[in-house]
């Protein structure tokens, strides 16, 4: 069979075209293409997987949450809109096993502190105690998230009162709720009666210093506002049992002292 010209030359610049398209192939980059975990999550809705779970909630349960935990990202997630893929997750295993403690436990610091999702977290947390009221890992991790986190140190006081006496409470915490209250009842000489009923039962030395510290600032606030004031039945002594200084008719504490307050997180 004869072969003409064209066939030739058809055959040539295909086998030309061929070997540009590979030449441009290897040359040329390609797009990455980059897709959050966020958009590319499935999450089913947690009442209809109950309702649908045919009785099977604990292996639907043990699937999701291996799942979450191969899958997991840091991708922070910052709306406040409990729309978090992990969130939701998490959310949907609690709900199908309200009984899973370190779901709620795992998943609530995962989201405050990987995810930056606080309203998420908040939300599991809660729903944990409704479970475990007295565990200790969850009153103490809200408690911290409230105080540290949200700055909303009043709501932490019922979380940290109930861990207080816990043996592996931090020796801190009583000092901490001492404050919180202060910084929300204003109530100074409570607050001084209070600190100095706590000082008579700490043995941390680190502690104790801190308190004595404490008390200081708090008498001296107390005395000098009845002595500038000339209020009547004023202590002219400080915590030491030292004098108080007095200058052009105003009083000062001989020691220098940082006022009793909390401050705020940034």
């Amino acid at each position: 069979m004869k072969i003409n010209l064209t066939t030739y030359l058809f055959l040539f610049l295909s086998l030309c075209l061929f070997a540009l398209a590979g030449s441009l192939n290897s040359l040329t980059s390609r797009p990455i293409l980059k897709l959050s975990k966020q958009k590319t999550a499935i999450n089913l809705d947690k009442d209809l997987t109950s309702i649908f779970s045919l009785g099977q909630k604990r292996a639907i349960t043990d699937m999701l949450w291996i799942s979450t935990l191969l899958e997991s990202d840091i991708e922070h997630y910052k709306s406040k809109d409990l729309n978090s893929w992990m969130f939701l997750r998490f959310l949907s295993i609690v709900t199908l096993d309200p009984k899973f403690l370190k779901a709620y436990q795992f998943g609530g610091q995962y989201l405050a502190i990987i995810k930056d999702d606080l309203v998420g977290a908040e939300k599991i947390y809660l729903k944990g105690l409704e479970s475990y009221p007295n565990d200790y890992k969850l009153n103490f991790n809200l408690g911290f998230l409230y105080f540290h986190e949200l700055n909303q140190p009043k709501k932490a006081i019922p979380y940290f009162e109930k861990i207080q006496n816990f043996e592996r409470a931090p020796i801190f915490i009583k000092t901490l709720l001492i404050k919180i209250r202060h910084n929300s009842e204003k109530d100074i000489k409570l607050t001084f009666k209070l600190l100095s009923k706590l000082k008579e039962t700490l043995q941390d030395e680190y502690l104790l210093n801190k308190v004595v510290k404490d008390l200081y600032a708090l008498k001296a606030e107390i005395d000098l506002q009845c002595l500038n004031s000339k209020s009547k039945g004023c202590d002219y002594y400080d915590y030491n049992n030292n004098p108080y200084l007095e200058r052009n008719g105003k009083y000062y504490a001989s020691e220098k002292y940082e006022r009793y307050k909390l401050h705020k997180n940034k």
